[in-house]
């Protein structure tokens, strides 16, 4: 899921109105994506900083349907270049360089687990 902070009133309608479907909460969509929407407002004033850290399986979760999406998408396009924002996105598929099995030892029974790298 896309941070709040860059979500846009699409996207944050959507996701909020399935968090009041899903718990059968009082339906304050409206109320909730405008208090979102205003707290985006700090990534404008030139006071403060996000970092924000997604993984790359936000950029491809369809929330909404397409057109939803493409706003979007094209909202963190847009914002991606603001210095209030640094934004890093975590590959879905990450290179292995190393599997666990050839650079370590384990060793132990059910009830410990011993567990060391190999020199």
């Amino acid at each position: 899921m896309i941070w709040g902070t860059l979500q846009t009133e699409a996207y944050a309608t959507v996701i909020l109105g399935r968090g009041v479907d899903f718990l059968g909460a009082p339906d304050d969509v409206p109320v909730g994506v405008a208090g979102r929407m205003q707290r985006q407002q700090v990534l404008y004033d030139g006071e403060h900083r996000y970092d924000v850290v997604l993984g790359e399986q936000a950029l491809y979760t369809n929330i909404g349907g397409s057109e939803v999406m493409v706003e979007q998408i094209d909202r963190i396009l847009r914002d991606i270049d603001l210095r209030s924002l640094t934004l890093g996105i975590i590959p879905a598929a990450p290179p292995v360089n190393m599997l666990p099995a050839v650079a370590s030892t384990c060793t132990g029974t059910r009830s410990t687990l011993n567990w060391s790298p190999q020199e």
